[in-house]
């Protein structure tokens, strides 16, 4: 596993983290 693939996972974890916080904030809005 080499650092394109190591950085390639923490960006895919960083935008599910962001888009989960999103959907929860939106939804408790409404």
């Amino acid at each position: 596993m080499n650092a394109l693939d190591y950085l390639f996972f923490v960006l895919m974890l960083g935008t599910l983290g962001y888009l989960f916080v999103v959907m929860l904030r939106d939804g408790r809005e409404r």
